[in-house]
């Protein structure tokens, strides 16, 4: 996770003046993938929002990466419901 953590850190720093850059959502996607892992349900979710948020103003309307975003929120909502959260 600490990797992940200083990946986004770099990219901030590449990107000062692009906060919606496509890295910057990758990593949240990384980010809200692991918690998923972790069983931190909510901070899964919240880096699922910022990666949908960041790509929504930051990608065309077709690009492939929504794909990635749309599967880890159907995953999220699969895990919470196996797990009752």
């Amino acid at each position: 996770f600490e990797l992940f953590e200083q990946a986004h850190q770099m990219y901030q720093r590449l990107f000062p003046d692009q906060p919606n850059h496509r890295d910057l959502g990758k990593c949240q996607l990384l980010f809200g993938r692991t918690y998923l892992a972790m069983g931190d349900a909510s901070k899964a979710k919240e880096a699922f929002d910022n990666t949908l948020e960041i790509w929504t103003k930051g990608l065309p309307k077709n690009h492939p990466d929504f794909a990635l975003i749309h599967q880890s929120m159907a995953d999220f909502e699969s895990v919470k419901r196996s797990r009752d959260y």
